[in-house]
């Protein structure tokens, strides 16, 4: 096995890896999910913004782009609907209080897809 096979094998594991902590994430953000209820429309997008983080996820896995765009713009939405919804208890922390999971695993997947761009320039034409 050459380096860059081992490498880009390592890679895929990271990101199998962030895939996992995506879905710990969702799955932590039901249990608030279930208490908060649908009652109105504040309560809804903290509902949505606390189960996103795996469609986030796979939405940018699966993303042609080496950029991420959807788990940052779920930070954003989580940040602002926190903010909003006065009886949370961390309305008045920072941007990344409640998403440090989610930050984990969007760090292996942007390493993963610019690992992955560095691979496909550098492979010799066939």
């Amino acid at each position: 096995m050459s380096l860059a096979e081992s490498m880009s094998a390592r890679a895929s594991q990271l990101a199998m890896l962030g895939w996992v902590l995506a879905m710990v994430d969702s799955l932590w953000g039901m249990m608030p999910a279930l208490v908060i209820g649908f009652n109105g429309p504040i309560e809804i997008a903290l509902d949505v913004g606390l189960t996103a983080g795996l469609p986030a996820y796979a939405l940018d896995f699966w993303s042609k782009s080496r950029v991420l765009i959807f788990l940052p713009a779920l930070y954003v939405l989580r940040w602002i609907v926190q903010m909003h919804a006065g009886h949370t208890p961390h309305v008045l922390s920072l941007p990344w209080g409640g998403s440090k999971l989610l930050i984990a695993a969007s760090v292996l997947l942007q390493w993963y897809k610019l690992r992955m761009h560095d691979r496909a320039v550098l492979a010799p034409a066939r």
